[in-house]
């Protein structure tokens, strides 16, 4: 019985990781279209310029001119938590050679998958 629970919280586990995966990608590969996958709609949307609650349409644009401009970042994973409410968060890192961002990642589990509510990245230098 012990084995089975402790493989059951193991798949848990990799299913959560393999979600992270897409969004770490995305933003490794600049690829908001992968991004926005990821999205509730609408989406609370934080950037440097744009703030608001917007569509996946235009969250796409608006995260593929941050791209445009902003090329080479790679993302950092610094910290995550979460409530009992199902709701989790994730603090990173955008950085490339001009620019570093901290990014805040607000989850909302449904459906066996998690869904990005929120996103915001502030410009740190």
């Amino acid at each position: 019985m012990r084995k089975i629970i402790l493989l059951f919280l193991f798949t848990i586990n990799l299913g959560l990781v393999a979600q992270e995966r897409v969004y770490q990608t995305a933003f490794n590969n600049a690829d908001a279209n992968l991004l926005i996958t990821e999205f509730s709609d609408p989406i609370d949307l934080h950037l440097v310029n744009k703030k608001g609650l917007y569509s996946k349409q235009q969250a796409l644009l608006i995260l593929s001119d941050f791209f445009k401009a902003n090329v080479g970042l790679v993302y950092t994973q610094k910290h995550e938590g979460g409530s009992k409410s199902k709701s989790r968060f994730e603090i990173g890192e955008l950085k490339n050679k001009e620019h570093q961002y901290r990014t805040y990642i607000l989850y909302r589990e449904q459906a066996n998958s998690l869904q990005i509510i929120e996103l915001r990245i502030e410009l740190v230098k």
